[in-house]
C-alpha cells in the first residue's frame, strides 16, 4: 500500500488567517487495538522493548509490514505512538504514587476527562440498539413476519386493554425499526420506546409479578423428578415389600 504523504491532507484552509488547517485521517482499527494492548496488555512498569513490540504484534495478528508502515515518522499515525507512550508514562506515575492500578475509563491525560459514562452508554448500545439494526441487516424477513404475527395477535384479542397494549407494541416497534433503518434514532429514544413494548417492558414486568407470587417449586430433572441441591445425595426410595 503505497504511503499517502501528510501534504495531501492539508486541505481546509482556516477562515480568519487562511492558512491550511491539517486534517488528518482518523485512527484504523487494527491500529488502534494494537495501541490498546501496548497500553493495558504490557505490563504497567515494563519498559517497551523490541520483544514487547513484536509479542503484541503477533497477539493482533499483524502482519510486519503493516506494522512498519503505521509506525513509520512521516507516515500520518505516527502520532498515536507517542500518544500511547504519553498513557503508559501517566499511569505508571499513578501506580508508582498509590500503589494501584488506575482503570482504563479514568482519565489521567492533561485536560481529559473520565469516559466511564460514556463506556456504559456503549455497552448499553450494543446490547439494545445495535441488536436491533444487526438483526435488520442480516434478516429483514424474520423481522417482517415478526411484525406480521404481532398484528394477526393484536386481531385475536377481544379485551379492550389487551388490544390497546398490543396496539402500543407494534407502534413502538415501528418507531424503533423506521428509527433503525434510517440511523436517526438514539439509545434515550430507544429506552422511551422500550417501555412500550410489550418483548421488552411489559412481558417482563408480567413475568417478575408471576414470579412474585408463585411460589418456587425447585428444580425438576427430565423424568419430572426434583433435583437435589448443591451437596445433596439423592433421597433414597423405599419400596413395600410384600410378604407372601
Amino acid at each position: 500500500m503505497a504511503r499517502v504523504p501528510v501534504s495531501e491532507f492539508l486541505q481546509r484552509p482556516c477562515p480568519h488567517c487562511g492558512k491550511r488547517i491539517p486534517t488528518l485521517p482518523p485512527c484504523p482499527r487494527d491500529w488502534g487495538l494494537y495501541l490498546n494492548c501496548m497500553t493495558y496488555r504490557v505490563p504497567i512498569d515494563a519498559e517497551i522493548t523490541p520483544e514487547w513490540v513484536e509479542s503484541v504484534r503477533v497477539h493482533c495478528r499483524m502482519k510486519p509490514e503493516r506494522l512498519k508502515e503505521l509506525r513509520d515518522p512521516k507516515g500520518p499515525h505516527a502520532r498515536h505512538w507517542e500518544r500511547m507512550l504519553l498513557r503508559r508514562a501517566a499511569r505508571l506515575e499513578v501506580y508508582q504514587k498509590t500503589g494501584e492500578i488506575p482503570p482504563s475509563w479514568r482519565g489521567l491525560m492533561p485536560g481529559e476527562q473520565d469516559h466511564l459514562i460514556q463506556l456504559q452508554g456503549h455497552y448499553e448500545y450494543r446490547h439494545t440498539l445495535a441488536r436491533v439494526k444487526a438483526k435488520l441487516r442480516k434478516r429483514p424477513e424474520a423481522v417482517e413476519a415478526k411484525m406480521r404475527r404481532k398484528v394477526l395477535d393484536m386481531e385475536r384479542v377481544k379485551s379492550r386493554a389487551a388490544r390497546e397494549e398490543r396496539l402500543n407494541d407494534i407502534t413502538a416497534t415501528l418507531a424503533v425499526e423506521m428509527g433503525a433503518a434510517a440511523g436517526t434514532i438514539t439509545l434515550p429514544a430507544y429506552k422511551m420506546l422500550e417501555a412500550s413494548m410489550l418483548d421488552k417492558g411489559t412481558a417482563r414486568r408480567r413475568r417478575k409479578a408471576s414470579a412474585a407470587t408463585t411460589p418456587d417449586k425447585g428444580i425438576h430433572s427430565a423424568a419430572g423428578k426434583p433435583a437435589p441441591m448443591q451437596g445433596e445425595a439423592p433421597a433414597s426410595v423405599q419400596r413395600s415389600v410384600e410378604t407372601p
